[in-house]
């Protein structure tokens, strides 16, 4: 659902900011100087969203997990841990186009890693996984800001 705030800055001028919110997708917003630019953005946003043809969705739908993280090595330095981490997350969802990655798939592959042993036959503690899923969690921020 789209909504339009009125906003008044600092030097007196007047914007409109539009805002669209639909379930299971991220909150979209942009700025307009007139109420009826923003008005047709959000009529057409709305249409591209439930079309899938809004450009966030495309590209999570050309990108696998497993190239997300081959760039993530390529272009971030990272220590040992953390490419043993993504190399576990690969293994796990490697196939997985970004877009199929959803709250409940992670959740279910973290119950997972707490109950299979690692190469040394061991569980891997809370802690552990915690960490793991902070090496996924910046991953995904990095898809989701950077590189779209």
């Amino acid at each position: 659902m789209g909504h339009i705030h009125q906003r008044e800055l600092k030097n007196g001028e007047t914007r409109y900011q539009a805002e669209v919110r639909l379930k299971g997708h991220p909150t979209l917003t942009a700025m307009f100087d007139r109420q009826t630019d923003a008005k047709a953005w959000i009529h057409k946003t709305e249409a591209d969203i439930r079309c899938d043809r809004h450009q966030i969705y495309s590209e999570s739908k050309r990108h696998t997990f497993k190239e997300a993280v081959t760039r993530y090595l390529k272009e971030i330095t990272t220590s040992q841990a953390k490419e043993g981490h993504l190399s576990w997350w690969c293994a796990e969802m490697g196939p997985l186009y970004l877009q199929d990655i959803r709250p409940s798939l992670i959740s279910e592959k973290k119950q997972k890693l707490l109950t299979s042993p690692n190469e040394k036959k061991k569980l891997r503690t809370k802690s552990t996984c915690n960490r793991y899923l902070a090496t996924l969690s910046h991953l995904l921020s990095l898809c989701a800001k950077q590189w779209e």
